[in-house]
Formats: C-alpha cells, structure tokens, sequence
C-alpha cells in the first residue's frame, strides 16, 4: 500500500470529545482542565499514573456517591489529589505580571520550573508529554505519517496563499451581499489555477531554505534570498 505523508496545522485548541477515544492535540496543554469538575471541559480518556504504576480515571464514574459527578471531568486538583501530588497552597497556575515601579515584570511560569502551580506539574506527567493527537493517531492507524507546521508560521503554510488568491478574487468580484458571496465563494476556489498552487508550494520550500540558511524572516537578507528565488518582484496588492 502506498505511504501518504500528511501535512497539518499544529493548533492549539482542544475539541471536547467522548471518552475513550483519542485526545485532542493539546491533551498535554493541562489548562484545558479546570480546578473542580465541570461539565465545560472536555472528557478524556483514562491516563496512567507511573509513579504509582496504575491507569487513572479522569472521569468520576456513572456509580459515584456524588451524583453530581457522575459522568463529570475530574478537575486538576482531584487528578493530583490521585496521583499524591497536590498540596496545600499550590495555585493554580501561574499568571504573567506586567511591570510596576516596584517589581519587574514576569512571565507565567518559569523555564525551568516544574512544579510551580498545578497545570505545570500536571502537563510534565509522564503520560501527557506522550500522548499522541487523534489526527496523528488516526493517520498511522492507516500506516501513513503525518508532520506539523510549527505553530505561528503560516508563511510555510501554502495553503495560505490559495486563501489570499481566493480572497482577492471576491475582493473584486463580489456584489457584498450574501447571495453574491455565495456565489463568488465557489468561483473564487476554482478561480485558482493549479499552476499557482505549485507555485505556492515552490515558496514555501524557497522560505524553509532561507530558514535553513539561518536567515530571519522580514530581514533585507532574507527577502532577497526569496526574490532571487523568484527572479520578480511580488505583487503584494493580492496579499
């Protein structure tokens, strides 16, 4: 069977999902739990406590004394609580702090800190710097790859570029009312050549080169690596 490497976004954002199957990608981003149980946060599938050496719930039971917990999230303290390392007066997490005339200005938590609040204790466990995403688990369930863009970098991203065409296209040819949009929309997807799209790619292979070079994006030297790349000058009306 032929292997497919996919391409994705790397974001940032979790999906509430049933429990039992695969995490969102930031699984290991622990702020997405709140302190006590709340049905707001997502329902994740049972984690294991190496320490201990055993599975842990992270949801409370259909069966539990509490009938208000039944079916809930456990919170970030009830987690820690579990695996004995919660103690008392152990904020939450840590928040940066703007500057005052009295004392500098800090950042949330330390680099090399590791049990400073209780989201970074949790995001260090062991079973939550290795859980995979569901996207990447689904993908090599199939026995193909995937690989993600680094976050906050859509100029390596090509599919960006199609946006932008497709955005000028209804720029100039839309009406600006919803029936136009809704016509202009599709035309505006086609309207993309494949020839373009290529191209698009080219640059984003042309960026991650200059990048390799050790050149910094929006430097003289990196633009015109890029327009010796390209031999013209963009049009950046389109962008």
């Amino acid at each position: 069977m032929e292997h497919i490497v996919y391409v994705s976004l790397n974001s940032i954002y979790a999906v509430p999902i049933e429990t039992g199957t695969p995490l969102p990608y930031n699984w290991q981003k622990s702020s997405t739990f709140s302190t006590s149980p709340t049905g707001k946060q997502p329902l994740m599938r049972d984690g294991f406590d190496h320490q201990l050496g055993r599975p842990q719930a992270m949801v409370y039971p259909d069966n539990h004394p509490d009938t208000t917990k039944r079916g809930q999230a456990k919170g970030v303290k009830q987690i820690l609580i579990e695996r004995r390392l919660w103690r008392a007066g152990l904020r939450l997490e840590c928040r940066p702090q703007k500057a005052t005339s009295k004392k500098p200005a800090t950042t949330a938590c330390a680099p090399d800190s590791r049990d400073c609040c209780a989201y970074r204790i949790l995001e260090l466990q062991r079973d939550f710097l290795a859980q995979k995403g569901k996207l990447q688990e689904m993908v090599e369930a199939e026995n193909h790859s995937v690989l993600f863009y680094p976050k906050f970098h859509c100029e390596l991203n090509f599919i960006e570029r199609f946006w932008c065409a497709a955005k000028y296209y209804t720029r100039e040819n839309c009406g600006y009312t919803l029936a136009d949009l809704r016509l202009t929309i599709p035309e505006a997807f086609h309207s993309v050549s494949s020839s373009s799209i290529h191209k698009y790619y080219l640059h984003c292979v042309h960026t991650i080169e200059a990048y390799k070079e050790g050149l910094a994006y929006g430097t003289a030297a990196f633009a015109q690596r890029m327009q010796k790349n390209h031999r013209q000058v963009s049009d950046s009306s389109k962008w």
